[in-house]
């Protein structure tokens, strides 16, 4: 029995040194497991999501739209409507040439830009072709009202907005090409036989980012003003010119 008399000293794991190192060794080993996976974890989100977007066409990758519209900034002139007045005079007949100046303004207008990328430099640049088309409630003097804009333009955009893929959250875009205008929509009868159907050159430059919960933009489009001579005033003046600001909203974009 004298055997088991022997006196025993309690064991402290957790003082020890090697308790210690146990215990850290451990601890790094759950690390490890965690930190392995995570990255398990982010392949396979990763490839879910690229399994998801190798479903998308092409069509889908490179078409975007926006809608958006114009409040009291949206302001044109029509190119001079020539008019011959004809009169009697003591050597007969005579006729003189004048020109109808008219102008152009909407109170509000809606825009439905309508953008098919070209090709895609990277994910944060790219060049496509776009149609804003606007339709506008205001007044076209003299006689009529309402307006219709049909813009071909070929942009260049950058960062946000710009590509499928992209995710910056401010973008930048400017284009030109040539806008025609149907003005005015509805005529008087006075001035029914007016054909005002028109063109002219155009620009535009624009901004896109968040704001609130929504992507947005402001598109500032002018066009390049043609200069005229009145033949009875012997002056020179300027027509064929739009101006407007759109604000709007980025559609199927987060």
């Amino acid at each position: 029995m004298g055997l088991f008399c022997f006196p025993v000293k309690s064991l402290s794991l957790t003082s020890s040194p090697d308790a210690n190192r146990l215990q850290m060794s451990r601890k790094s080993y759950h690390v490890l497991i965690l930190f392995v996976l995570s990255l398990n974890l982010s392949a396979q989100i990763k490839d879910e999501v690229l399994e998801t977007k190798s479903h998308v066409t092409w069509f889908e990758k490179h078409y975007f739209h926006s809608i958006g519209g114009t409040v009291l900034a949206d302001y044109y002139i029509p190119p001079a409507v020539k008019i011959y007045f004809v009169h009697e005079t003591n050597q007969g007949i005579d006729s003189t040439l004048y020109y109808l100046r008219n102008w152009g303004f909407n109170l509000a207008s809606v825009t439905y830009d309508a953008r098919l990328n070209l090709y895609d430099f990277s994910e944060r640049m790219s060049v496509s072709f776009n149609i804003p088309v606007a339709f506008g409630f205001g007044t076209t003097e003299p006689g009529g009202a309402c307006s219709v804009a049909f813009p071909l333009l070929l942009d260049f955009n950058y960062g946000n907005h710009s590509t499928y893929n992209n995710i910056d959250r401010i973008g930048l875009h400017a284009g030109a090409g040539y806008d025609m205008m149907l003005t005015p929509l509805f005529k008087t009868d006075k001035y029914r036989e007016i054909d005002q159907f028109w063109g002219t050159p155009m620009a535009r430059i624009g901004v896109k980012g968040p704001w609130k919960d929504n992507n947005c933009l402001v598109d500032l489009q002018m066009s390049l003003p043609q200069k005229y001579y009145d033949d009875t005033e012997h002056q020179e003046f300027k027509q064929r010119i739009h101006f407007k600001i759109v604000i709007g909203f980025l559609l199927g974009y987060d």
